[in-house]
């Protein structure tokens, strides 16, 4: 092996070790990400329910309460959410298989649920309700500003923009494309991140701005459909193949995949009508509660 290849693959090994040893990520679309899709859902919100978003939250809009479960991800005793940000569905399995296995337990498992669980919350189910003080309490938390309700929008915002992430119904083998290296604009990176927010950054835009760009864009063009939680994932599964079309090129320098321009430009429709829809889909979940 040439001296150029021992150390490119020295690269590598360090790259996946730090990968690999790295926590499960929790979040998607990072926070600008959410902030877009909490924006959306505001713009489309009907009155009845954006009088009640503000009853809730006062003047803070549905693009500042999205990111709050982010915050929060470095405090242990919150870490019960942890696994409600993403679901994992292997290559050989269905949607539907892990769904009926999850079933079988009382509280979500998974994003999947983590979003009927606080539309319930929010629509008024004294049970859910009850079920999440008592879970709060026994680990030692307290609901955002003494509020249930508010804890309960937030999550819900947050979990629906995180459900329109395409790796947050990942492949439990690389957790979702946490454990996959790739070079990124020159900077050694995780596919998921790339995902999360790395796609996002690129285009240089605050969230108003973008969300600005989506809204004369898509407006007209994409609608919410009449799907739930189940159809979004599966939306998410069926994406999910075209995002590890990476290894045509790799750095003589590194020898990860090589993802830049072309990458951004091959996806970036994707990661504008995911950011849309779950959007528009938070806006139509809250006009159903507060109808």
């Amino acid at each position: 092996m040439s001296e150029m290849a021992r150390k490119g693959a020295a690269v590598v090994l360090v790259a996946l070790a730090a990968l690999l040893l790295a926590p499960r990520a929790v979040s998607a679309w990072g926070d600008n990400g959410h902030r877009i899709a909490g924006q959306v859902a505001q713009n489309a919100l009907s009155d009845q329910a954006r009088e009640a978003v503000r009853e809730i939250a006062g003047a803070r809009t549905l693009a500042m309460l999205g990111t709050w479960p982010d915050f929060v991800r470095s405090e242990p005793a919150w870490g019960f959410l942890s696994t409600w940000h993403y679901i994992s569905v292997a290559d050989d399995a269905t949607l539907e298989e892990v769904l009926a296995e999850s079933a079988r337990t009382a509280e979500p498992d998974n994003v999947v649920e983590a979003i009927a669980y606080f539309r319930a919350i929010l629509a008024g189910d004294v049970d859910r309700r009850r079920h999440f003080e008592e879970l709060m309490s026994s680990n030692g938390v307290a609901p955002r500003e003494g509020s249930v309700e508010l804890t309960a929008l937030g999550l819900l915002s947050h979990f629906i923009g995180d459900l329109h992430q395409p790796l947050h119904v990942g492949r439990p083998g690389d957790r979702g494309g946490n454990s996959v290296a790739v070079n990124f604009f020159g900077e050694i990176a995780k596919l998921h991140s790339v995902w999360d927010r790395g796609i996002i950054e690129r285009q240089r835009l605050g969230f108003t701005e973008f969300t600005s760009f989506l809204d004369a864009e898509l407006a007209g063009q994409v609608e919410a459909g009449d799907g739930g939680p189940e159809a979004w994932a599966q939306e998410s599964m069926d994406y999910r193949l075209r995002l590890y079309e990476i290894w045509g090129q790799t750095s003589r320098d590194n020898y990860l995949p090589e993802l830049g321009y072309r990458y951004v430009y091959d996806h970036l429709g994707t990661v504008k009508r995911r950011l849309y829809l779950g959007g528009l889909r938070l806006a139509r979940v809250l006009d159903s509660i507060y109808q």
